[in-house]
C-alpha cells in the first residue's frame, strides 16, 4: 500500500526545535532567573532528545514581563544558532495564547513593548509556533530558572537594559514537555 504524505506539511527531514522556557522573578534581589531547554528532531509529533539546557540570570526585568523575556531569549538563542522551525512552550497560558492569537493573524507587531518584539521577531522564522505545556511538564526549565536566581549574578545584558529604559521603570526532566 503506497501512501501519499504531504511532506513540505509535516517538515520530515526538516530539523524542529523545540524551546520550553520558565521564569522565576526574586522580589528581594530584583533578579529574573531564566530556564531554557532545547530538543531537537526531524519527525513529526516526537519530542527529540535534549540538545541543551540553558540558566541565566538577568536583571532590569519587570516582575510581570519576566515569561516573556524568557520566550523573547529563546527567540534569540534560537535565532543565533540559525533554527529556522520553532516550537517554544511555556506554562504561563495566557501569555502564550495572546502570542499564538496574535502571531496568527498578523497583528500587534507595531507594539513597542516586549510583546511586539517579541511577534516581530518571530516573524524572522520559517515557522513558530507558541504551544502549551502543562506546569508539571515545564520541570526541567523551572529547575533551570530557580538555579539560575539561587546560584548566579545577574547579567546586566543590552537586550534587558534596553527594556528598562525604554518601556518600564536525569529521569525526571524527561517527563518535560517536548
Amino acid at each position: 500500500m503506497i501512501m501519499d504524505i504531504d511532506i513540505a506539511s509535516k517538515q520530515v527531514g526538516k530539523l524542529k526545535y523545540t524551546f520550553n522556557v520558565d521564569a522565576s522573578y526574586d522580589l528581594k534581589r530584583r533578579v529574573t532567573g531564566i530556564g531554557i531547554v532545547i530538543r531537537e528532531t526531524d519527525q513529526p509529533r516526537k519530542k527529540g532528545p535534549v540538545i541543551a539546557e540553558i540558566s541565566e540570570l538577568h536583571s532590569n526585568i519587570s516582575a510581570g514581563e519576566t515569561e516573556k523575556f524568557a520566550v523573547f531569549r529563546a527567540l534569540e538563542i534560537a535565532s543565533e544558532r540559525n533554527y529556522e522551525i520553532l516550537h517554544i512552550r511555556s506554562d504561563y497560558n495566557n501569555m502564550r495564547r495572546k502570542l499564538k492569537e496574535d502571531h496568527k493573524v498578523g497583528i500587534g507587531h507595531e507594539r513597542d513593548d516586549l510583546h511586539g518584539q517579541i511577534l516581530r521577531y518571530a516573524k524572522k522564522f520559517t515557522e513558530v509556533k507558541f504551544l502549551y505545556c502543562r506546569r508539571r511538564k515545564n520541570l526541567m526549565a523551572h529547575r533551570l530558572a530557580r538555579k539560575a536566581v539561587k546560584e548566579s549574578m545577574p547579567q546586566e545584558n543590552d537586550t534587558a537594559m534596553n527594556y528598562k529604559t525604554s518601556q518600564w521603570n536525569n529521569d525526571d526532566w524527561n517527563e518535560d514537555c517536548g
